[in-house]
């Protein structure tokens, strides 16, 4: 539905913080999108590198960034 293109021209984030990859769903209250996440990650380098674990305060940006599109 929306691209990252799309998303960077409502929430102006540098592309280095930018969580979101894509907006799958939107309605009048509901919002869903897409983080493809790799083992390249620079978060997942030091973050339980035997295990890496997505950090909480990354998901809870990427969260934060979803609202922050569906409210703009």
């Amino acid at each position: 539905m929306f691209d990252i293109y799309d998303i960077e021209k409502i929430i102006p984030h540098s592309k280095y913080i930018t969580m979101i990859d894509k907006i799958i769903n939107i309605k009048k209250n509901f919002i869903s999108g897409v983080k493809y996440v790799t083992i390249n990650e620079r978060f997942l380098q030091h973050h339980y590198p035997n295990q890496p674990i997505m950090p909480g305060i990354i998901q809870l940006e990427t969260i934060a960034q979803l609202g922050s599109f569906f409210f703009a």
